[in-house]
């Protein structure tokens, strides 16, 4: 399972059509079920035409999958403090705590404005969730001047869009290497005969 957070300064539905038009040329056609970021948690639904895909049996097919997304205020300073409190010791003693940080200095500096996270979270059901979970939060970064994060590996990314695509990619494809045909969990859109 995959999980990505977004922090940004706002959001909102406008980029919806300029997230999917960026998935398509990063090869993963997609639509998706009504969604709107003005709700605070959200199950988004992808039908998805891959191309140009390494298992060629998947390209040019209607795929299903899906992803979560969840949308929470955000308030560094809030974390910070919470990151502060003094032990009983410091209390007694008046010492003075260590400034602390939620991820460092520059790091913090960048999130200061942001007021929302955004968590994209991949379903254990479907390997094309984890690419994505991936691909969608690195456009969204990418489209709102968000600060990226990869908790799994500590990964932070600001300021350079094509870092944040490469970082997804590159994510989304060593995910895929690792699965034998015979692991891939996909499902299939059945196509109308008329």
């Amino acid at each position: 399972m995959g999980l990505i957070n977004v922090y940004v300064v706002d959001i909102d539905d406008q980029i919806i059509p300029r997230w999917l038009e960026i998935m398509g040329m990063l090869g993963v056609e997609s639509e998706i079920t009504p969604f709107s970021f003005e709700n605070e948690d959200g199950h988004v639904g992808f039908k998805i035409n891959l191309y140009g895909h390494e298992y060629e049996e998947l390209n040019g097919k209607d795929l299903i999958s899906s992803i979560d997304i969840f949308k929470k205020e955000f308030d560094l300073q809030n974390k910070i403090e919470s990151l502060q409190k003094k032990t009983i010791f410091q209390r007694l003693f008046n010492k003075t705590t260590e400034t602390a940080y939620y991820s460092n200095h520059e790091i913090d500096s960048r999130l200061s404005n942001c007021k929302w996270i955004l968590t994209f979270k991949s379903s254990t059901h479907n390997t094309l969730s984890y690419r994505l979970a991936f691909l969608s939060s690195a456009v969204i970064s990418q489209l709102t001047n968000g600060v990226f994060h990869c908790p799994s590996d500590k990964k932070w990314i600001y300021n350079d869009n094509e870092a944040i695509l490469e970082y997804a990619l590159k994510k989304s494809l060593e995910h895929e290497k690792l699965l034998e045909p015979s692991d891939w969990q996909v499902h299939i859109m059945p196509r109308n005969n008329d």
